[in-house]
């Protein structure tokens, strides 16, 4: 890990116009692992931005730095970096810069931190550990190995990512070395209430109206012991809210007794996007999102892919 760490920190210091970039639809981990950077390298004094294809949900604004993500609104000058940070993305093609970056020309650089198991190997260095809980973990332990200091905003966004991406510890993936490194944030100023406040407790009245409808639609499978639920697009329109807002339900159904996995399927402009959960010891999440070409992570993964999802008579269709 030290070699690592030394070749990091030299192709960073040699940069001289980096871009953080996260994956679509950004959750809080892929949010604040890009924030913790980012605030590392502006304290450095380095010319660095960030980039979500996605504009940052308001329950994230509130992270360091979230207001500096140009988003597919507004597009960057590629061929203006000289290195390229991917976080949390899994697969290159979450970035939605595909194009971008398998033709990047050889003066332009990548660096990936992630926490997925690896399903391509596209970056010029991986900072990868799949049992790691989020991918603040790995950006953390990149801190650790490099003897960076860590500043109370970069203690935020590692306990944020921790927290968002085990349900406030709740999900098996938690370890004891998840718990110590949240310690060890909140000794640096981290506010684990603040953090509760706005990503699980601003729940507002037409949110949990639609989760509420999400889970009226339940159905179970008793063949499979697999339970699942589905909201159209009409019905998320209809509700005033976007995708965004349907966040952390999946892992919250996948708490149901007696069922092996759980399925959300929610349609989203033009794309069919399902999650998949389970705390089951026998399936795989990673694996029945890769059936349609998706993916994560043992317990936790999700797919999309282009279709629509009509209601008919109690019935859904996909087309």
């Amino acid at each position: 890990m030290l070699e690592a760490s030394a070749r990091t920190l030299a192709m960073i210091w040699a940069a001289k116009k980096i871009i953080i970039i996260t994956h679509t639809h950004p959750d809080g981990d892929a949010l604040s692992s890009a924030c913790a950077l980012l605030d590392w390298l502006r304290r450095e004094g380095k010319d660095v931005q960030a980039y979500c294809h996605d504009p940052v949900p308001a329950a994230y604004w509130f992270l360091p730095g979230a207001d500096r993500f140009l988003s597919g609104l507004n597009h960057p000058d590629w061929q203006e970096y000289d290195l390229f940070i991917i976080t949390d993305c899994g697969q290159m093609k979450r970035t939605m810069l595909v194009e971008i970056l398998s033709n990047h020309r050889p003066f332009q650089k990548i660096i990936e931190f992630d926490h997925h198991p690896a399903l391509e190997h596209y970056a010029d260095i991986e900072w990868r550990d799949a049992q790691a809980a989020a991918t603040t973990e790995v950006i953390y332990d990149f801190f650790n190995e490099s003897n960076i200091p860590i500043s109370q905003p970069a203690a935020t966004c590692i306990l944020t990512g921790l927290v968002t991406d085990t349900a406030f510890f709740l999900y098996p993936s938690t370890t004891k070395k998840t718990v110590a490194v949240a310690a060890a944030m909140i000794r640096l100023g981290a506010r684990l209430a603040k953090i509760k406040d706005q990503v699980w407790r601003n729940k507002n009245l037409s949110v949990l109206r639609l989760w509420g409808k999400a889970m009226a639609a339940i159905r179970y499978n008793p063949d499979y012991q697999i339970a699942y639920t589905v909201l159209t697009e009409e019905e998320i329109a209809a509700s005033g809210l976007e995708s965004e807002d349907l966040e952390g339900m999946a892992g919250f159904m996948s708490g149901l007794t007696d069922i092996k996995a759980f399925l959300f399927l929610r349609a989203d402009k033009g794309m069919i996007r399902g999650s998949w959960r389970t705390n089951s010891d026998q399936v795989s999440a990673a694996q029945l999102a890769g059936l349609m070409n998706g993916g994560g992570h043992q317990k936790a993964a999700g797919f999309s892919l282009p279709g629509r999802i009509l209601a008919q008579n109690g019935q859904y269709q996909i087309i």
